[in-house]
């Protein structure tokens, strides 16, 4: 504990953070306080609504088994936003977007940079194989919703 007082900054303070969760499970106030702080959300409350309508959608998408093993991997208060009834609805990375907009009542380039703000943390919660088995279970385009580079210049996220 000593050695976090003597160091700070922003950089180390997310250092921290990914050290602290290495080793347990992340709890719901910090992934929300995370969403918070990257998608740059003014209240918890937003960052909420943010993760409900991100989570809600991509469960959508998913197969079922793979909702399964994720929501074993983040805090229970998020899981209920992984049950939808729909499985593994087909679905393109720009409807998606349109999807978490109308259920965060939201414009399209909100619904992209809080989407993006969602998936950051969820990056941070879960491990390595399972986000592989998401992004397996999802068309190539949406690698690009979990931080990777879009793979067309026709990306719905792309901007003039």
């Amino acid at each position: 504990m000593l050695f976090c007082k003597i160091i700070t900054g922003t950089n180390l303070a997310f250092l921290l953070l990914a050290v602290i969760f290495k080793g347990r499970a992340m709890q719901y106030q910090d992934f929300i306080e995370g969403v918070r702080k990257s998608g740059n959300f003014h209240s918890l409350e937003e960052a909420e609504v943010a993760v409900e309508a991100s989570l809600s959608t991509l469960a959508e998408r998913l197969h079922s088994t793979v909702t399964d093993k994720f929501q074993s991997q983040l805090p229970n208060q998020l899981k209920k936003y992984l049950s939808v009834s729909s499985d593994n609805i087909k679905f393109s990375l720009e409807e998606y977007y349109k999807r978490v907009g109308a259920r965060a009542n939201v414009r399209y380039s909100q619904a992209v940079r809080l989407s993006r703000a969602v998936m950051n943390m969820v990056n941070s919660a879960i491990t390595t194989g399972l986000k592989d088995e998401i992004l397996n279970d999802l068309p190539a385009e949406f690698a690009e919703l979990f931080g990777q580079e879009p793979t067309t210049p026709l990306s719905p996220t792309v901007m003039e």
